[in-house]
This record gives C-alpha cells, structure tokens and sequence, in this order.
C-alpha cells in the first residue's frame, strides 16, 4: 500500500511475493506513483513480522529508499482505538501509517 503523509492511499493494498522480480516491480509501481503524484520526500515502513520483513526491508534499501521497521506494539497501539474489535491486514497497514507518520518507525 502507498499512502501520502495525509494518509491518502495512492496504491491499493497488494500482495508481492517474495521474489525479486516482484519486488523490483513492487517499487518500479510506487516509483511511478510518486512521481504522478510529484511526490519527492518517501520513507518505507514494514511492520516487523519474525524474519518476513528482511527481505522487503533489503530490496527497498537497496533501491535507495529511507526504510524503517515499525515494531507490531507500536502498529497495534494505533490499530486498537480506531478498529478495536477487528484485526486485519488492512487495519494494520493503516496503524502502520500512523505509527510511521508519528515517528514510530
């Protein structure tokens, strides 16, 4: 998912595998986007999920991006007073817009 500081979202929620053709294309799309939408100033956020996280958190360090991992406490003290009886991935994606947005990350 991409979103502008606002929380605007610009891409959808989408599914990579892990794969490094799908990550290249992963970041030729936000890419993409940023620029449409004039975007210069971008930092990545990935939710820390045992060891799933490392690689999405190499390929976009390697493509240059301000990358940070943002601890589950931190994205579920977000989730829980907007969503505080449902748990889903999309819920997590949006605490972890807030939790990186509010320095969290």
């Amino acid at each position: 998912m991409l979103c502008d500081f606002f929380g605007r979202v610009l891409l959808e929620p989408t599914s990579v595998e892990h794969r490094r053709g799908d990550f290249a294309a992963m970041i030729v799309a936000i890419n993409d986007a940023c620029d449409a939408e004039g975007i210069t100033d971008r930092i990545v956020a990935v939710e820390m999920t045992g060891i799933y996280h490392k690689p999405i958190q190499a390929a976009f360090r390697e493509a240059g991006f301000d990358t940070r991992i943002v601890h589950p406490f931190a994205s579920s003290h977000y989730r829980k007073p907007l969503y505080p009886a449902a748990k889903t991935g999309d819920n997590d994606l949006e605490a972890i817009v807030h939790a990186a947005v509010a320095g969290y990350g």
